[in-house]
């Protein structure tokens, strides 16, 4: 009986792969926009995201079929440049503004403008399993609103939640943005 009962476990371990030890099963990452970081100024706040390492690496490989040598370690100090411009394409403020505009008549009118706000990258780090990446966000005088569209790793892992934080003017939002719904907007005039 003990012979069958070992060919038997035997049989389901064949049959059923274990998870790898790299797997994790949450596909999370955090995104704050913050003028309360040191070096961000006003009108200038920080654009900072935390994201696992090995996601970040396999969406740099799928991204750039050319760029299989990509490791978690090399990210920050090699593939600067392929990481920043991977998130162009995947995180990217708008912003609309009112402008007063005359009309032939001498009246005042308010018109409104989107437009994309520039990300300058200001660093990039690697800490244990986790990539960190920020951005000086050089926001437009009278900026009322921000959309804010953050679907980066989400080609990969259909799971993939970005949690976002907007800490500008003293006060506080909460964005959840996942697949499907990884658009968001705020106000931020003070």
């Amino acid at each position: 009986m003990m012979p069958y009962f070992f060919l038997l476990i035997l049989a389901f371990l064949s049959t059923h792969s274990l998870p790898k030890a790299d797997d994790h099963a949450i596909y999370l990452s955090t995104l704050t926009l913050s003028d309360e970081i040191p070096g961000a100024t006003p009108g200038t706040p920080i654009l900072t995201v935390r994201v696992f390492s090995d996601d970040l690496r396999d969406a740099i490989r799928n991204a750039l079929p050319d760029q299989q040598s990509v490791s978690e370690e090399t990210l920050c100090a090699q593939h600067r440049d392929q990481v920043n411009a991977y998130f162009s394409k995947h995180l990217i403020l708008k912003t609309e503004t009112r402008q007063a505009t005359q009309s032939t008549h001498s009246s005042l009118s308010a018109s409104s403008e989107e437009m994309q706000i520039p990300l300058t990258l200001k660093e990039m780090s690697r800490e244990s399993d986790v990539i960190t990446v920020s951005w000086f966000a050089s926001l437009p005088k009278g900026c009322k609103t921000l959309t804010i569209k953050a679907d980066y790793l989400m080609e990969l892992f259909p799971t993939q939640t970005q949690m976002v934080t907007i800490k500008l003017n003293g006060s506080q939002q909460m964005l959840r943005l996942v697949r499907g719904k990884s658009f968001g907007g705020v106000v931020v005039e003070g």
